[in-house]
């Protein structure tokens, strides 16, 4: 719950003009468990081992440059984290 805080925290300060860098350390970090349904996998003919890439590539941000502005540097990072559950997509 603290890191959870600490995260929110985090993105505030981030938003503030001039602050160069934010870096949380320590606490315990989120975990997701995935339950796989057999037959659904089966069913869409999709093996366990396709998975794992799919969350990676899900749950990533990174840093994707940056830009110069009116004498300010800017950061971009691009993707996001996991935030909600996600169903078995049935458009395959």
């Amino acid at each position: 719950m603290l890191r959870r805080i600490a995260a929110q925290l985090h993105d505030a300060i981030k938003e503030v003009p001039d602050v160069s860098e934010v870096k949380m350390i320590g606490g315990q970090r989120r975990q997701v468990r995935v339950v796989l349904d057999a037959m659904k996998m089966a069913a869409y003919n999709v093996a366990p081992a396709t998975i794992v890439p799919m969350l990676t590539r899900a749950n990533s941000q990174s840093m994707s440059g940056d830009f110069a502005s009116e004498n300010k540097g800017f950061l971009v990072e691009t993707g996001a984290f996991l935030e909600t559950r996600m169903p078995l997509v049935t458009s395959w």
